[in-house]
């Protein structure tokens, strides 16, 4: 199951302030905060915006749900095989206790 976490990297003399999107593997993206905060979306959506950007670089397809962390925020596929797998192992231990 692939996660992509988030978080804001700070403005400097020189570059706005970017959220960074990132994932195993070292593969990653910095999106400005103005292109992710673009249409007054919320700081969650921003992050959500800079995690689909990833998405879209790396060609991963997919819902992805998420959630705030300490250091920003960490979205993961809302369909997995892991997902799948315990749904199975799930519905077959209540249909044997029935």
């Amino acid at each position: 199951m692939k996660a992509i976490c988030t978080k804001v990297i700070p403005c400097t003399d020189t570059k706005p302030t970017r959220i960074k999107a990132y994932a195993e593997g070292g593969n990653s993206i910095m999106v400005s905060w103005s292109e992710c905060d673009d249409e007054g979306r919320t700081q969650g959506q921003a992050h959500m915006y800079a995690a689909r950007k990833l998405c879209d670089k790396m060609k991963w397809d997919g819902r992805l749900i998420g959630g705030g962390t300490e250091e920003g925020y960490c979205f993961v596929f809302d369909e997995s095989p892991i997902r799948e797998t315990y749904r199975t192992i799930y519905t077959q231990t209540l249909e044997r206790r029935n």
